[in-house]
């Protein structure tokens, strides 16, 4: 299939989504059309990850002031230093899918952080809850 400027674009990938849940796991799989890059780490571990700025806004209270808000980010990469790669793309998976694999005792604390910071309420109970559990385990 051709978009208006006759460039070609693949479309093949929709054909096996079923629901809207699986549509937007391949949303985080995929790069296409992802309108912001976050360059998340501290120096020398830096790694870029691309995203829909209005899915991050749907989820997100923080993310929606940040890209529609009264002083939107004019800029397309944001600058993520606080946080590790690792537990960032943890969160985007979250927000993609609803899905909290990989929550361990490791890495329970950083993913709350970043949850607090974009204010993803579900995410921090869920970590929260594991960390109970994590507690009482000990």
């Amino acid at each position: 299939m051709a978009d208006n400027a006759g460039n070609q674009v693949d479309v093949a990938w929709q054909s096996g989504i079923t629901s809207t849940t699986s549509m937007l796991e391949s949303f985080f799989l995929k790069t296409e059309f992802c309108d912001v890059v976050f360059r998340v780490g501290p120096d020398g571990q830096r790694e870029d990850m691309k995203a829909h700025r209005a899915l991050l806004a749907a989820r997100s209270p923080v993310f929606a002031a940040m890209f529609f808000g009264s002083l939107p980010e004019k800029n397309i990469v944001v600058e993520v230093t606080d946080t590790m790669p690792d537990i960032f793309k943890l969160m985007l998976k979250y927000v993609y899918s609803d899905k909290t694999l990989h929550i361990t005792p490791n890495n329970v604390i950083g993913i709350y952080d970043v949850a607090h910071k974009y204010d993803i309420v579900p995410l921090k109970s869920i970590c929260a809850e594991s960390d109970r559990t994590c507690i009482s385990m000990e």
